[in-house]
């Protein structure tokens, strides 16, 4: 008793470190706002999304060497701005956002040797329409912005306590003025989950600890947006089921709560999966003026909430998952509506391969 009491209080006392770490590279990031960004910081939290998708493989080192694929869809989205001019008046239409459909890639291999784990992914993210020439008649054979990664994880278990470090290059490229911008640089992961006993682990995550991305120009906004991911995972029988609780919180709240809590019950080959999510941040886009018919760019608070589903089957060696999570969507300021006129899930397939 004593000893897990000592072992407690140092984890506790690891992640406090890991807030207060946080908290002081928060207060140095800053976000410039009102002119086109690339999809850098969407492209991370995509593959954030899909690392923490299946809280058994991330929590473990009991599984074979594996090999995954994953495949992450987000529709073409459409969403219209209501106002009127003063309470008496019907709400019209605005202002009305186009965001392209996106569709994110992602292979990973690992291998086991002995109590540690290695594995080497890689990740290429596009959004829009796939264009040969631009509207000068140059070609460019490429969509309008695409986001690469190559990453390195590695993780041991050290007694009750996994550690685990991660490296990615990222490459990220978007049209600015109908011209290319390329921007290229590194973020590192660095995160500890601790095994309680009765079926109860613990872990904090320190992400996307970067200088940002070089671009060769100025305009673009070069930030990567820091973050801790504190999770906690609970396995239990209930009436011959395998069940598991999962809840993650995702500081800072600068903007809103940013959680998402999910639940697992397995029966022989099959996996239900059912949760709730809910992630608010800020995010800068182009939108169309509906009077003026003019188009401009701006940042306001978006959303992701609502009920996310999965179902996972297991093939003998080979699992696949197919899993639904809501799509993001602008948050009504006063006096607003929101319409979506197209676009409302995000759809998520992969495939586990054990070698």
């Amino acid at each position: 008793m004593k000893i897990q009491f000592i072992r407690l209080f140092f984890f506790s006392k690891l992640i406090l470190l890991l807030l207060i770490i946080v908290d002081a590279v928060f207060s140095q990031q800053t976000q410039v706002n009102n002119i086109p960004q690339s999809n850098a910081n969407l492209f991370l939290r995509k593959l954030t999304l899909i690392e923490t998708y299946n809280y058994s493989v991330l929590t473990s080192l009991n599984h074979k060497p594996h090999l995954v694929y994953y495949s992450v869809r987000n529709p073409r989205l459409i969403a219209t701005i209501l106002t009127r001019k003063n309470k008496t008046d019907y709400f019209s239409d605005d202002k009305i956002y186009h965001l392209p459909a996106e569709r994110l890639e992602f292979v990973r291999l690992v291998s086991l040797i002995k109590r540690n784990r290695l594995s080497l992914d890689f990740g290429f993210d596009h959004a829009g329409y796939f264009s040969r020439v631009n509207v000068e008649g140059k070609s460019v054979n490429a969509f309008p912005k695409t986001d690469m990664a190559l990453g390195l994880h590695y993780s041991t278990q050290l007694s009750r306590v996994l550690i685990g470090f991660d490296a990615r290059w990222i490459r990220s490229k978007l049209l600015l003025d109908q011209k290319g911008q390329i921007g290229h640089g590194y973020t590192y992961n660095l995160g500890a989950i601790y095994h309680f006993q009765r079926n109860f682990r613990m872990g904090a995550v320190l992400r996307n600890m970067s200088n940002g991305l070089s671009f060769a120009d100025n305009a673009v906004p070069d930030w990567i947006e820091r973050d801790i991911l504190i999770f906690g995972l609970y396995n239990f029988q209930f009436q011959g089921f395998a069940c598991s609780l999962a809840v993650d919180v995702n500081p800072p709240f600068k903007n809103g709560i940013r959680a998402k809590v999910r639940s697992d019950i397995n029966y022989k080959t099959v996996t239900w999966q059912v949760g709730y999510r809910q992630h608010v941040d800020r995010r800068t886009y182009p939108f169309e003026i509906v009077e003026a018919n003019e188009s401009q760019v701006s940042d306001r608070i978006w959303t992701i909430e609502g009920i996310t589903l999965g179902v996972n089957v297991r093939l003998g060696s080979t699992v696949i998952n197919i899993g639904f999570e809501p799509q993001v969507r602008p948050v009504a300021q006063s006096g607003e509506r929101i319409r979506i006129d197209r676009g409302r899930a995000v759809y998520i397939f992969s495939i586990r391969q054990s070698l």
